[in-house]
């Protein structure tokens, strides 16, 4: 019989404290797997953490992951806590007659739509000893004659672990050190997007809540035009349900985006993008424009332009270290938003990861057979996860394009398409 190993004790290392990160977070705390997490933002608040999210083919694996203490509270993060599960349509419209194009049922039969900061929160629970604030990572080190890989940071502090994951999103530093950027570039997608979040009172929201109390995406067919609206608080979560109904108040996601011109200058302040915004409204069907118009205020912000690129985790993976670094979520494949799916491949990666973890802890494997375990337990998670993005990051891509073409978005379109798992 192998003697057991002391290699054991160290942590898995998890750099960014994202969504996906904290819920392999949790995983790792549910089976007893030592971690720490690493986050450069200094506290939990100390930046805009995004707008919502819907959960719907990663639920199960998620619900699995968490332990029942965190889970049980999912519902309360929700845009509409008084959903268990939101089985809505979701719509697609003309967005210069709001006309509907198609309602489709949930894919995989329910779906969550939640806060991304209230799930982050949940997520955080229970974790204050494991996460590590203002810790800014610039380099790891894994020797050869070693079995750890060492985590370093840009105070000076290191830390040694079993396993190091970057879970640190699309622009993530992880994988730019196993992938150098000039050999494996993000492919830019010539799509110009602006975003923003407000809160609107009750009249101001309620003639578009009548095409979707949840949400709806549309394209404009003339100008190419898409947009997405979305509610992230309702007077049920933010406390405004027992005022007067011109009182209450909603929090909404707005976004829109259009082909790209080689020429065309993004303003950079915040009012100059709300303008923006405005003038690409300005053909849309009176309800919609009404919220650009009247419910935008001139001086809002921020205004956030993303700059849209993709990328997965290639075929010919870099194993260098023998396993003992790896790439999860945004930092594995980066897609565009279109189809919805980002977040949801991240939660199959933790499942996927969290089972090639727990080969890699399992208490009776010597030194030897640890490192051989773990290296080929990593190279069957990242060859999944590979095949799965690649089609995934794809078909968002195609799907991209798609909703700003009009006569492209029918029943064979890569929006519609059914996802590879």
């Amino acid at each position: 019989m192998p003697h057991p190993t002391n290699l054991h004790t160290k942590p898995v290392l998890i750099i960014g404290a994202g969504i996906a990160g904290l819920a392999l977070a949790q995983a790792l705390k549910e089976i007893g797997v030592p971690f720490l997490v690493f986050e450069r933002d200094t506290a939990a608040n100390s930046r805009l953490q995004g707008w919502a999210l819907t959960i719907h083919f990663g639920l199960p694996e998620l619900l699995s992951l968490l332990p029942p203490a965190v889970s049980a509270h999912i519902d309360s993060t929700q845009v509409n806590p008084a959903l268990a599960y939101d089985r809505s349509d979701s719509i697609l419209i003309n967005l210069a007659d709001c006309g509907v194009k198609w309602r489709l049922p949930p894919g995989s039969g329910t779906r969550k739509r939640v806060s991304r900061d209230r799930f982050r929160k949940l997520l955080m629970d229970g974790l204050t000893d494991n996460i590590l604030w203002g810790k800014t990572f610039v380099d790891f080190t894994a020797p050869r004659d070693s079995e750890t890989v060492t985590a370093v940071f840009s105070d000076g502090s290191s830390y040694e672990g079993l396993l190091l994951v970057g879970v640190d999103g699309a622009t993530s530093k992880v994988r730019s050190l196993l992938y150098s950027l000039e050999s494996f570039p993000p492919t830019p997608i010539p799509i110009t997007f602006l975003g923003t979040s407000l809160h609107v009172t009750g009249p101001q929201i309620r003639p578009v809540l009548d095409l979707d109390p949840v949400l709806f995406q549309g394209c404009h067919p003339q100008s190419a035009t898409w947009m997405w609206f979305s509610v992230m608080d309702s007077p049920s979560t933010n406390g405004t349900a027992s005022l007067p109904y011109d009182e209450q108040v909603w929090r909404v996601q707005l976004c829109l985006s259009w082909p790209s011109p080689g020429d065309e200058e993004i303003p950079g302040t915040d009012a100059e993008r709300v303008q923006m915004m405005r003038r690409k409204s300005l053909d849309f069907e009176p309800r919609l424009k009404a919220i650009f118009h009247e419910a935008l205020p001139d001086d809002h912000g921020p205004v956030l332009r993303i700059e849209l690129a993709d990328w997965c985790l290639p075929s010919q993976r870099n194993m260098e270290q023998g396993g003992r670094v790896t790439l999860a979520g945004g930092a594995a494949h980066t897609m565009v938003m279109y189809r919805g799916e980002g977040f949801n491949h991240a939660i199959v990666d933790d499942y996927k990861l969290v089972a090639a973890i727990k080969r890699i802890y399992d208490p009776t494997l010597s030194e030897r057979d640890l490192a051989r375990a773990r290296e080929q337990a990593i190279d069957e998670y990242e060859f999944e996860v590979s095949a799965r993005g690649s089609s995934a990051v794809a078909m968002c891509r195609e799907a991209c394009f798609d909703v700003h073409q009009w006569e492209k978005l029918d029943e064979n379109s890569a929006v519609r398409k059914k996802r590879v798992l």
